[in-house]
């Protein structure tokens, strides 16, 4: 048997020359495929939710444009922290996020950062130092997706102080 070649198997059907044999090794790379595609550098995902997160804070989603962090869309949920209603918007750029983030704000609502608390399973999650101030928005959870190795943005749920 040459190094290369798989060993005769049976799996419930008669062994028909290289079929089998051609299924393994297709079930193999594909598993070895979607293992790689699967899985995002941890680094990298962090590094995705803290520049969302800097450049929101800095007004300035728009220059992540060019980066394209997300699929064909985005979705930002706004959550109030007291009772309200939670308002959703879909958007096709950052610029648009931030045009509509901005209509909805009043001239004393500020941004301010959460502390990045983990990374894990799709889903990033900040959380207060302390407690949160009135009148301000943090980026709150951030929802992700792994493509060829490489993170995006899926969905960004804000926290609305009241």
């Amino acid at each position: 048997m040459r190094k290369y070649d798989l060993p005769r198997v049976r799996v419930g059907l008669p062994y028909r020359g290289g079929t089998v044999r051609s299924i393994v090794v297709f079930s193999c790379v594909l598993r070895a495929t979607t293992a790689l595609a699967a899985g995002c550098d941890p680094a990298a995902i962090t590094h995705m939710a803290e520049r969302f997160a800097a450049h929101y804070v800095a007004h300035d989603l728009g220059a992540l444009d060019k980066e394209k962090p997300f699929r064909e869309s985005i979705q930002i949920v706004i959550e109030p922290s007291l009772a309200g209603d939670v308002q959703v918007g879909e958007f096709s750029t950052l610029s648009q996020v931030e045009t509509w983030l901005k209509a909805s704000e009043s001239e004393v609502t500020a941004r301010e950062p959460l502390r990045l608390q983990w990374c894990k399973q799709g889903l990033c999650v900040f959380e207060p130092l302390e407690g949160i101030s009135h009148n301000t928005r943090y980026v709150y959870r951030i929802g992700y997706g792994c493509s060829d190795g490489i993170p995006y943005l899926k969905y960004v749920v804000m926290l609305d102080g009241d």
